[in-house]
């Protein structure tokens, strides 16, 4: 009995001691614990071009174009039909109408796969280290100034709630977009709905990335609004559509390069960079003297790639965002093939970012990229000399990419086949248009019956009225008379 009872204090002394001991823990914790900071990651928006206009090319639609006035027209209707179609997201970072995550899987004709991956792998071989979500936003694809505002509008307010979103999984978003052609003036007008409807809004654009966007005066200056932390134009002294766009206001062609002007000037945070791809000719890589002269980069011609023994190769307009796959305007000796020339972006913006510290942002930082030569040089857009150099992609490198992206492209994607699909989607418009003008017609012949029916009534009603009054005067008339006779 003695030793239950030693046996009870002991158990009950050691738990005594135990909640002493933890009590005091307990209260030695600092009321409050200090959280983990939030990680940062990158929201990479792609933002696409306009579908072509090539089709609908005529003097009644240059002039809608110009007064901005294609609502109802059969254009808005063919793009509108060729945004649906998953024909054209095969072959660029597209996808649905919206804000949409990328699924990262590389399968046939999931070309926004393989524009997030091609990024990704170039960032990481670079050592750029980054915490990257990729997404797109399809937009209307209309060459209108009204439509590139509304849908600005839209990819605002769908980056606020995604930012609103992460946050509250303890994540610091930071925003990149990556606007393609006039896709890159759907990422200024974010500041003119900022400035003109949510003007209190704390949104943060930390990069704008345009690539080959027509610089117009009706959005330029958006540059200047706080929100945009970075701004980097990117351009092509060979793409013959960026200047092309006659139709926006205030000018008769669109600029390729930021340019001040009185009440505009260019602020620090815009980096300019003209891309450029060199190759040497075909006779100098067979020439192993002419080829090693082909490299002297103390040489200011070849610097310049003016010299005899190189070939300017720098992309056109489709090949700064298409895969080599597309049909049209992607030449099949372009030295980056299959690659999109924005895969090197990121490397290429990295570098420039360092330049741009002693440079002004009205010149640009040139951006040559040399395959043959396994480097990138860079240089001021005013200066003969190399800045610096980085070394090109490896082969072995390359070769993975490629493999690994021509799991997306798709089968069957011909020029015959991408214009027929251009075709099918302007008669379907058409057909839909004289549809909806068959039962407008019926609408307002219905109507029109309808109206005569409630006309004729009335007036058969009417005349029953009359005659009813009449009649019930003519009874008082009697009654007075017979009272008076009476």
């Amino acid at each position: 009995m003695g030793i239950k009872k030693l046996c009870y204090r002991d158990k009950l002394f050691a738990y005594i001691l135990a909640t002493m001991l933890i009590g005091f823990k307990a209260s030695s914790l600092p009321e409050h614990v200090t959280a983990q900071p939030p990680q940062d990651v990158w929201l990479n928006v792609f933002v696409h071009g306009i579908m072509s206009i090539k089709p609908h090319i005529s003097w009644n639609n240059f002039m809608l174009f110009l007064k901005d006035e294609i609502a109802g027209t059969l254009y808005e209707k063919t793009v509108e039909l060729m945004r649906e179609d998953e024909f054209f997201f095969r072959n660029q970072a597209m996808q649905q109408i919206g804000f949409h995550r990328i699924d990262p899987l590389l399968f046939e004709g999931n070309a926004s796969a393989s524009t997030a991956f091609v990024l990704e792998e170039i960032s990481k071989h670079y050592g750029i280290d980054r915490k990257n979500y990729y997404y797109t936003y399809g937009w209307t694809g209309l060459l209108s100034a009204k439509s590139r505002f509304k849908d600005a509008k839209k990819l605002f307010l769908a980056l606020e709630q995604e930012v609103k979103r992460l946050r509250a999984e303890n994540l610091n978003p930071r925003i990149r977009l990556m606007g393609y052609s006039h896709g890159g003036n759907v990422n200024l007008n974010i500041a003119a709905v900022r400035q003109k409807e949510f003007p209190h809004s704390s949104l943060v654009i930390d990069e704008v990335v345009n690539i080959g966007t027509p610089v117009i005066t009706d959005s330029d200056f958006l540059i200047n609004d706080p929100m945009f932390k970075r701004i980097f134009h990117l351009y092509s002294m060979t793409d013959r559509v960026q200047p092309l766009d006659f139709f926006a206001p205030k000018q008769f062609f669109s600029d390729r390069m930021f340019r001040p002007r009185k009440g505009f000037m260019l602020p620090n945070k815009l980096i300019q960079i003209q891309l450029k791809v060199t190759r040497c000719k075909n006779n100098v890589t067979r020439d192993p003297n002419r080829f090693l002269l082909s490299k002297n980069l103390s040489n200011p011609t070849i610097v310049y790639g003016k010299k005899g023994l190189l070939r300017d190769m720098s992309p056109g307009h489709v090949e700064l965002w298409f895969f080599g796959w597309t049909p049209l305007f992607y030449r099949k000796n372009y030295p980056l093939y299959p690659l999109p020339t924005i895969a090197f972006a990121p490397v290429i913006m990295h570098h420039a970012e360092q330049i741009a510290k002693t440079t002004s942002p009205e010149y640009s930082i040139v951006a040559d990229i040399r395959p043959q030569h396994n480097v990138i040089l860079f240089r001021k857009s005013y200066d003969y000399q190399v800045h610096s150099t980085v070394s090109y992609l490896p082969a072995d490198k390359l070769q993975k990419m490629h493999d690994a992206i021509l799991q997306c492209k798709p089968e069957l994607y011909s020029n015959d086949i991408y214009k027929a699909h251009i075709h099918d989607a302007a008669r379907n418009a058409q057909q839909l248009i004289n549809n909806a003008a068959q039962n407008v017609q019926k609408i307002m012949e219905n109507a029109a019956k309808d109206a005569q029916k409630i006309i004729s009534d009335a007036a058969q009603d009417s005349q029953q009225i009359i005659k009813e009054a009449m009649n019930s005067a003519q009874k008082i008339m009697n009654d007075a008379h017979s009272y008076v006779i009476h």
